[in-house]
């Protein structure tokens, strides 16, 4: 594996999330493979089990007056699959087919067991 991913819910299907390096990432994983799911193979859109996944960066700071502050948070998007492709940055294109990856082990553990 060439990047660091957790996953923070210790789930196999439903919501998953985590990091992968620096940025997070959250999925919508089924348990039976669904029509517009992301093909492990490629990053297709075909029948597969993952329906949305997200990699992002949250950035928060202050700003405005410095003596009436204000926080900002900006949410920047990397990859965003959601029943076919939304965003997907080529600079993130091996990091999201190792993500895709990891989640379709995690689920073939669950379903052996």
């Amino acid at each position: 594996m060439k990047y660091t991913i957790t996953n923070c819910h210790n789930k196999n299907h439903g919501i998953m999330e985590g990091t992968i390096e620096d940025l997070l990432w959250s999925a919508e994983v089924h348990q039976t493979p669904v029509d517009k799911g992301l093909e492990p193979d490629g990053l297709r859109c075909g029948r597969g089990h993952i329906a949305k996944l997200f990699i992002y960066q949250i950035e928060e700071g202050v700003g405005g007056n410095p003596n009436l502050p204000s926080m900002s948070t900006k949410r920047i998007t990397y990859v965003n699959y959601n029943y076919g492709w939304v965003i997907l940055n080529r600079h993130y294109e091996d990091m999201t087919k190792e993500l895709v990856a990891y989640i379709e082990r995690r689920l073939k553990i669950c379903l052996i067991r």
